[in-house]
This record gives C-alpha cells, sequence and structure tokens, in this order.
C-alpha cells in the first residue's frame, strides 16, 4: 500500500511539471515593419494560456498573474536554441480593440539581440535568415510548462544597398515634383518683386 501512494505522489510530481507541447500558431504581427533586416516583430500569445487550461490537468500548477511567455528562437539549419531578450505577461484572449498601427506597442520584439539559453552569451539575428519561433509558458518558479510548436521559417529582410537608392528627380512621387516646381516659381516671382522694390526706393 505504501509502495502503491509513493508511485502515486511520483506520477503527480512528474505530471505536475512536465511540459506540454500545444499546437499553436506562431506568426508576425500585422502591420508594416513586422520583419526588418535584424528584427522580427512577433503576434503576441493570445489565447497561448486559455489553450493550455483546457488541455492541462495541472491548472493549479501556474496562475495568470505570474506566469510568463518566453520567446525561444532557432535559426534554420542549426540546432542551437536563444531566447528573447524580453519576457511578457500573460496577454488577453483576443484583441478588444483594433490593432495599433505602431507595432511596437503591441507586438513581441525578437531581436536584434537574443540569448542564450544560459544567459551566458549573446547572438543577433541576421538579415535574410529564416528561423524558427515558439513560445514557452512559465510559472512563478521559473519552470517551463507549456510550449508552442514551432512556427514556419520567418525570414528577416535583406539590408538595402544605399547605392541603389535614386535620389533623382524620378524617384520623387508626382505630388512631390509639383510642390518643388510651384515652390521654386514662387522663390522667382518673390525674387523679382524685391529687386523691383529696391529700383523703386532709390532716390
Amino acid at each position: 500500500m505504501t509502495l502503491l501512494l509513493r508511485g502515486c505522489f511520483v506520477t503527480l510530481i512528474c505530471g505536475c511539471f512536465a511540459q506540454d507541447n500545444l499546437d499553436y500558431e506562431v506568426s508576425l504581427a500585422n502591420g508594416l515593419g513586422s520583419r526588418l533586416a535584424t528584427t522580427l516583430w512577433l503576434q503576441p500569445a493570445f489565447c497561448f494560456y486559455e489553450n493550455w487550461l483546457r488541455q492541462s490537468s495541472n491548472k493549479y500548477l501556474i496562475k495568470r498573474e505570474t506566469a510568463s511567455i518566453h520567446v525561444e528562437v532557432m535559426e534554420e539549419g542549426n540546432n542551437a536554441t536563444y531566447t528573447a531578450v524580453d519576457t511578457h505577461s500573460i496577454p488577453l484572449c483576443g484583441i478588444l480593440f483594433p490593432e495599433p498601427q505602431d507595432i511596437s506597442e503591441y507586438g513581441y520584439q525578437l531581436g536584434p539581440d537574443m540569448l542564450c539559453k544560459n544567459n551566458t552569451c549573446t547572438a543577433q539575428l541576421l538579415p535574410r535568415k529564416n528561423y524558427r519561433v515558439r513560445y514557452i509558458l512559465y510559472n512563478e518558479e521559473g519552470t517551463a510548462v507549456a510550449a508552442s510548436s514551432w512556427s514556419q521559417p520567418l525570414q528577416t529582410r535583406d539590408v538595402q544597398d544605399f547605392r541603389t537608392i535614386n535620389v533623382g528627380l524620378e524617384a520623387r512621387s508626382g505630388g512631390m515634383v509639383v510642390i518643388t516646381v510651384l515652390l521654386s516659381i514662387a522663390m522667382f516671382f518673390l525674387l523679382i518683386g524685391l529687386a523691383i522694390a529696391l529700383i523703386i526706393k532709390r532716390p
């Protein structure tokens, strides 16, 4: 009987600290600028905590108020795993209001710097590289409770060669050309008027 109870207790403890793997889609944040040369902006982990609650039998293991979301990243073709610099509190399940235009107000920033999982080194996201990302749910004691599936490859943008930027007149929009021409004509007439005024004032 004692051995049976001991076995049940061990099973319970192991079950509490087992990391659940959730089928959860990790994607880029909406809006312009979600992909930069050394930074990726990710959609927050909406409903990730709630999905874990529905599937887990150990709901008492973690509290929403003290839980946190960590972002892990792995470069395609390299098994080394890193973590994002920032950690995040549990977001609301879904967006109650329209997303802000500035993704830095709500998105998860990944890069330019990343940390080794033991926090002994740093690395950087590189331009035009593919990375896979996943979310990890941690409890107050710093134990990983659940992990999402790895995302599809997310590619950073290439660094733009500034020598290829066209700074001539043809690179401007039609509106800018019109404004430039009007300002030039106005300046011309202003100079003519100033010259006439000086001539009239002469004795």
